[in-house]
């Protein structure tokens, strides 16, 4: 049982007309932020785990789903400090956040500089940043730290996860892989610092703009296919991979690229057991076709395509084969 550290914040009582959130809550949910509700100063956690947050300056606005959070870039935030003390000592945890950016720069960074523990999650335009402070990062260090160039992320709405545990720290867009980089220690620490939606109070005292919808935080890692599979609930399609829950593999096979990663051209191997219809195709992380490697029928056997990736701006790309009763993705880095 998950001990309520700010007993201010046990007695507040959920609005009544707080509205049906886009995530489920489940055994591991620690923490669920819709942002609806008529009350201006407090953004409840619908989790039963009372680890409510703390508006300070957002406005209330229509979202993808219910209602959204704006913040302004200048003086808005939201404490949310009471999932950062709930999660000290875990070895695992995952951040789902649907957000959108308002001026193409940036979406509310869901920050929290305390040294020993703490995550970093900020995308706008064409970048994304993530990164993550544990017992093993040392002392106030960022490990990993990684920031990508992800085109046309703009002012979309999208749906972002930040999984840690197992060995690593991975990244996703509406459900799409973008990296996974290792990463080990537990959450725990001290410092004065809190965490916060939209703010950074470790020295430069930034604010970032734009829109919240809604915050899931877990203390699980969730997998790949689990994220995925949320993607397609929400209306982002994604493609569950072949080796993950609720994956259908019942023919066929798609090899791994050689060479992966690969400068300009990689070649991938598929197998039909009998005759029938595929396609291979690549998406970029955001999930929009860039290339078509095989669409037809063939007769069943062993097949290569090769992806040409010169025209191709570097980046992490899906490559996706549908078959009869099947389907496989695979993931490949155009490096240069």
């Amino acid at each position: 049982m998950r001990t309520v550290y700010l007993a201010l914040l046990s007695m507040l009582a959920l609005p009544a007309a707080a509205q049906s959130p886009a995530f489920s809550v489940d055994t591991s949910t620690v923490a669920l932020y819709t942002f609806d509700g008529a009350n201006p100063d407090t953004t409840f956690d619908l989790s039963g785990n009372d680890l409510h947050a703390f508006n300070d300056g957002t406005t209330s606005v229509p979202g993808r789903y219910g209602s959204a959070r704006e913040f302004d870039g200048v003086d808005d935030r939201i404490d949310m400090d009471a999932v950062r003390v709930a999660l000290q000592g875990s070895s695992a945890w995952t951040l789902e956040y649907i957000a959108a950016a308002t001026t193409d720069v940036w979406i509310p960074v869901l920050l929290t500089h305390t040294c020993g523990n703490g995550w970093w999650l900020y995308a706008g335009g064409t970048s994304a940043r993530y990164a993550a402070k544990t017992t093993a990062s040392g002392g106030c260090n960022w490990s990993p730290d990684q920031t990508l160039t992800i085109p046309d992320i703009g002012t979309d709405w999208h749906y972002f996860a930040l999984a840690f545990g197992g060995g690593l720290l991975s990244f996703y867009i509406d459900g799409h892989p973008v990296e996974s980089l290792p990463a080990s220690g537990v959450f725990q620490g001290g410092g004065g610092q809190r965490a916060w939606i939209g703010h950074s109070d470790s020295g430069d005292g930034f604010y970032y703009s734009g829109l919240a919808d809604e915050l899931r935080v877990s203390d699980v890692a969730r997998s790949a296919g689990e994220i995925c599979m949320t993607a397609n609930d929400l209306g982002w399609p994604c493609a569950v991979t072949a080796d993950e829950p609720g994956a259908e593999r019942e023919a066929g096979t798609l090899y791994p690229a050689t060479p992966n990663p690969f400068a300009d051209r990689t070649t991938l191997a598929f197998a039909l057991p009998e005759a029938g219809r595929v396609t291979v195709a690549v998406y970029d992380v955001l999930g929009r076709a860039v290339a078509v490697l095989a669409d037809g029928e063939r007769a069943a056997g062993r097949y290569e395509v090769a992806l040409d990736g010169r025209g191709l701006p570097s980046g992490v790309y899906l490559v996706r084969m549908t078959a009869e009763g099947f389907a496989e993705t695979r993931r490949v880095t155009l490096l240069r």
